[in-house]
C-alpha cells in the first residue's frame, strides 16, 4: 500500500481505501457530490400549519422561537426557506410593494 501511495501520489489512508473499495468489488468511479437535501422541517409541516392557523402574523423568528421550544430544533434562516418553499411571501401593501417597518 506504501508503495501504491508514493507511486501515485496520494495518502496511505487514500490507498487503502481505494483498495478496500477494488477487493469488494464496489465501483471506483467518482460519486457525485452535493445535490438537493431535504428540509429538517419536512415532518414538521403539520405543526408549522396549525401554528399558522392560529396566528397568522408571525414573524420568522417568532415562528422558530416557538418551533424550538416545542423541540424541533431549527434557525429562523431554516423557517424562512421552508415557508418561502411553501409558497408564503412577505405581506403587501395595496402598491404591490412590500411593507415598510412599522
Amino acid at each position: 500500500m506504501r508503495e501504491a501511495a508514493a507511486r501515485f501520489e496520494i495518502s496511505v489512508a487514500s490507498a487503502v481505501r481505494i483498495g478496500k473499495l477494488a477487493r469488494t468489488g464496489q465501483g471506483l468511479a467518482p460519486r457525485k457530490l452535493g445535490g438537493p437535501r431535504p428540509s429538517m422541517l419536512a415532518n414538521a409541516t403539520e405543526a408549522i400549519s396549525s401554528r399558522m392557523a392560529a396566528k397568522s402574523d408571525w414573524t420568522v423568528r417568532a415562528l422558530a422561537i416557538d418551533l424550538r421550544a416545542a423541540g424541533i430544533a431549527v434557525s429562523h434562516d431554516t423557517v424562512w426557506r421552508f415557508l418561502r418553499r411553501q409558497g408564503l411571501s412577505f405581506k403587501k401593501n395595496p402598491a404591490g410593494q412590500r411593507d415598510g417597518a412599522a
